[in-house]
């Protein structure tokens, strides 16, 4: 795979910054999108985004409608088809390995939120697009999903909490192998081992209830996902926290889970968003403050230090909508691309 020279300044930061707890003026010189850290409470400064990326870029991916069947697994676990919305880079070619993301949208959202669609593109889509453009990031594939049965915003009237929990079992039995078996990536087989063994190259993402879906991935799935970015959503609003303003207990319930999927804080990295105004903040922050609380679990810091595992990242004036969806991929995704790459050269 051929690295963008801006991902190759991320690697070089990524091997100087270790033992490190600020990025300098010369380290962010080297690559125009590491962040500035204040570190004080482990707080990441998100950038605003650039205007010209708002708009379409010459060199863009495309969208497409993807379908598959699958099951409805809250209710009656019924037949069913539905599809996700698949995000092919610019010069996608089916010969080439490429990383994936999914990307979950929160209550009374559908598959055509986080990028839109074939007919309708939208911000965060054309923001891909530049940042693959200009090296930002490397070329990915990315399936942006819903877990809504038929395709359909479902009236639960309690903000979907018991559905984002349900939605393991029709990602990993059936949109992973069907959307890895069409499109090229990491995965030479799309059964259990083949779609495991490619865990490092696999992202899931969301915001509001898809962070808290997000989170339930992160408990249930880290068999085929090494990255999660949960946006603007705590497990507090899960069904395991239903809406409880106590944190203190959601740390516990994340350490569980990993030691219960058989990982260790090595075989993970988490790196999360909200904005300043965002009405969420309030009960993220409360669960991130609870996560510090176990150093030896979750080693927060800077995104570009090999030895974190956990970033923490504010969109100054961000409040709960799409421009801070958009501020937050702008400023995580190159941290994942450099983080997949500095991993794939220390195997090479």
């Amino acid at each position: 795979m051929k690295y963008g020279r801006a991902v190759a300044a991320m690697l070089v930061i990524l091997m100087g910054l270790a033992g490190c707890t600020k990025a300098s003026p010369a380290d962010r010189n080297d690559h125009p999108n590491a962040p500035d850290v204040t570190m004080e409470e482990n707080v990441i400064t998100c950038d605003a985004v650039p205007q010209k990326y708002c708009e379409p870029a010459e060199h863009a991916g495309t969208l497409q409608r993807f379908y598959y069947r699958t099951r409805n697994y809250d209710k009656d676990e019924s037949e069913m088809e539905k599809y996700a919305v698949v995000y092919l880079p610019y010069d996608y070619h089916p010969e080439q390995s490429y990383d994936i993301m999914y990307l979950m949208h929160g209550y009374t959202g559908a598959a055509t939120t986080w990028l839109g669609d074939e007919n309708d593109e939208n911000k965060i889509k054309h923001c891909i697009d530049h940042m693959i453009e200009d090296h930002l990031t490397e070329p990915m594939i990315i399936v942006s999903c819903t877990y809504y049965d038929n395709n359909t915003d479902e009236e639960t009237g309690n903000y979907d909490i018991y559905l984002v929990n349900q939605f393991d079992r029709e990602l990993q039995n059936d949109l992973m192998p069907a959307v890895e078996s069409a499109f090229s990536t990491y995965a030479d087989s799309v059964d259990s081992e083949g779609l495991y063994a490619s865990r490092e190259h696999r992202i899931f993402g969301g915001f509001s209830m898809g962070s808290v879906t997000t989170w339930y991935q992160f408990c249930t799935s880290m068999k085929y996902f090494y990255y999660y970015m949960p946006l603007s959503g705590s497990v507090l609003w899960g069904p395991d926290g239903r809406g409880d303003k106590d944190a203190t207990w959601s740390a516990q319930f994340l350490e569980d889970a990993i030691s219960a999927q058989g990982y260790t804080p090595e075989d993970f990295y988490i790196y999360m968003a909200t904005g300043e105004e965002d009405y969420a903040r309030s009960l993220f922050e409360a669960q991130i403050r609870e996560m510090e609380r176990k150093p030896e679990v979750f080693r927060f810091g800077n995104p570009y230090e090999p030895d974190t595992n956990c970033a923490y990242a504010i969109g100054p004036g961000e409040k709960h909508n799409a421009d801070g969806r958009l501020r937050y991929i702008y400023n995580i995704l190159p941290a994942f691309s450099a983080r997949i790459s500095a991993t794939m050269r220390m195997e090479l």
